[in-house]
């Protein structure tokens, strides 16, 4: 199956197993992360973040809850370059 870009919530629904591959970016430096596991949950969550430009309102961005293959639980947020694979 080809990589889908996000809106991930439209095409993968809870129970689906998937590969989530992203760059991590901070400051100058970046390195890729690739995590698998069994979707939870999609749903957008808030970040907290306020700035000038939005004012009081919240700013939200998509997230998956994913069961990784030794239990453990992990969140992961998208952004545009974000590629999900159903596995």
């Amino acid at each position: 199956m080809p990589l889908q870009k996000p809106n991930v919530s439209r095409n993968i629904a809870p129970g689906t197993r998937v590969r989530v591959r992203q760059w991590v970016r901070v400051g100058i430096r970046s390195w890729p992360l690739e995590v698998s596991g069994v979707v939870h949950e999609l749903n957008p969550i808030t970040t907290g973040l306020h700035t000038s430009r939005v004012g009081n309102a919240d700013v939200w961005v998509e997230s998956m809850l994913l069961e990784k293959p030794d239990g453990e639980l992990t969140r992961v947020t998208f952004d545009e370059n974000t590629q999900v694979e159903v596995v």
